[in-house]
């Protein structure tokens, strides 16, 4: 695919804490828009799957394959490996080259060319600090959030998530930001509270508990007994309306999920508006993912909300000549791929709910890949009869953004009281 960055990457383990979990054309004719028959207390709509923005984008491939092509897109598309020995040079015998292009894997490309850029929505984005007036980001920042100190990490995931500059282009470059931090309990309530009051329709999270396992006795330490119990009455308020997404553990050898992104377990309320993200290399062509390499931990038990994404970005950094640039790779930098998404949707489905737009998400992830062994099945909507596999490791598998744009699957069969099935990814 034409030039590419090559970076070498060097682990320590402060820096694997550090990133991890802790205008088209017009098209307007094949845009449909419907009255939505709500369902399941006005969450979840009973045509959320039906619905559609174009029939077919093969009058948009021009334009989609123009992006993908331009400068902004091509920074994105970059070689990488682990200097495990620290020699500074790839050794191809035991280091692995990854080939990351974040942007063209999730589809990302297609939405820009039918004209969605999350313009009208806001992105709420907890982290520990930003630099606000960075060129990617500056001028689309809500006035008061909780932005703290100028630092890199949350900077970076701002620009994936809706970064604009002559340099890069996030995924969601239209669309509002609103900050907030995660430094303490009642920072994280309220910057949830602000969130919800300001109507964000996805809150991302690129941050966790990386020693904290996912257990029913540190839920009742944290949520019911601890500091953390007014952040649980924020993030049930906040979903009633909004969705939450949460980085999984950087650690690929994890067997068991930490408490934030497996949150639902013990909150089961959370669920239909709870998204975990991991973090995946995967190998492409224009049609499907054909095989992927995992860089993180598993899905795990967060897997039937569980999606994956590319983190590997050349994203914002604090510089504080607010034009600074640097490879950032993670489930920190996945998460706002997939927060960018939901703000792409929601731009292109305005009478949908955040649930159903997470919905479509996670019934056109991409899982025909090699490599992907289904362990269950999720009905996506409740009563739909339209189901779509998951597994332990990838969850529903890769973000498909043109795919949730598209009419969703193909109907096989009605039943007699009105429901259809349909064939699955």
């Amino acid at each position: 695919m034409g030039h590419r960055s090559f970076c070498r990457l060097q682990f320590t383990t402060a820096a694997a804490l550090f990133l991890g979990g802790c205008g088209g054309g017009d098209g307007q004719d094949s845009i449909l828009t419907t009255l939505l028959e709500p369902i399941n207390e006005g969450r979840l709509s009973s045509n959320a799957l039906t619905a559609f923005f174009v029939e077919s984008f093969a009058a948009f491939e021009d334009k989609a394959n123009e992006l993908r092509n331009s400068q902004k897109y091509k920074e994105q598309e970059i070689s990488w490996y682990v200097d495990t020995n620290e020699d500074r040079q790839h050794n191809q015998d035991t280091e692995q080259l990854y080939n990351s292009y974040s942007l063209a894997s999730s589809r990302v490309e297609y939405a820009h060319a039918v004209g969605l850029t999350g313009l009208g929505q806001t992105i709420a984005i907890v982290d520990e600090g930003f630099l606000t007036t960075h060129e990617t980001i500056a001028g689309r920042i809500i006035d008061g959030g909780m932005s703290g100190d100028a630092l890199s990490h949350g900077t970076a995931v701002a620009s994936v998530a809706a970064g604009n500059s002559a340099t890069m282009i996030g995924v969601a470059p239209g669309a509002r930001l609103l900050f907030g931090n995660f430094t303490s309990a009642a920072n994280l309530a309220e910057a949830t509270d602000l969130a919800r009051t300001v109507g964000a329709v996805v809150q991302n999270n690129s941050w966790g508990f990386p020693t904290i396992p996912a257990t029913s006795s540190e839920f009742d330490r944290l949520f019911v007994q601890g500091n953390y119990r007014q952040y649980l009455t924020a993030l049930r308020a906040y979903t009633q309306n909004g969705i939450v997404v949460f980085a999984a553990n950087n650690d690929s050898s994890d067997s068991q999920s930490t408490i934030m992104e497996a949150l639902p377990l013990f909150a089961p309320e959370l669920e239909t508006s709870w998204l975990a993200v991991i973090n995946g290399v995967p190998e492409f062509d224009n049609e499907r993912v054909l095989r992927a390499d995992r860089v993180s931990a598993a899905c795990l038990d967060a897997a039937r909300w569980c999606i994956a994404a590319d983190g590997t970005w050349m994203a914002a950094n604090d510089n504080p000549n607010n034009q600074g640039y640097s490879l950032a790779i993670g489930t920190s930098f996945s998460a706002p791929v997939v927060s960018g998404a939901i703000a792409l949707l929601a731009e292109a489905f305005p009478n949908l709910t955040p649930q159903d737009l997470r919905a479509r998400l996670i019934a056109t992830a991409d899982n025909g890949f090699e490599g992907f062994a289904a362990t269950g099945r999720l009905e996506v909507i409740p009563g739909s009869g339209f189901y779509h596999d998951y597994s332990e490791e990838w969850g529903h598998g890769f973000l498909d953004v043109r795919a949730a744009l598209l009419p969703i699957g193909t109907p096989v069969a009605t039943m007699a009281d009105g429901r259809w099935h349909c064939a699955q990814r």
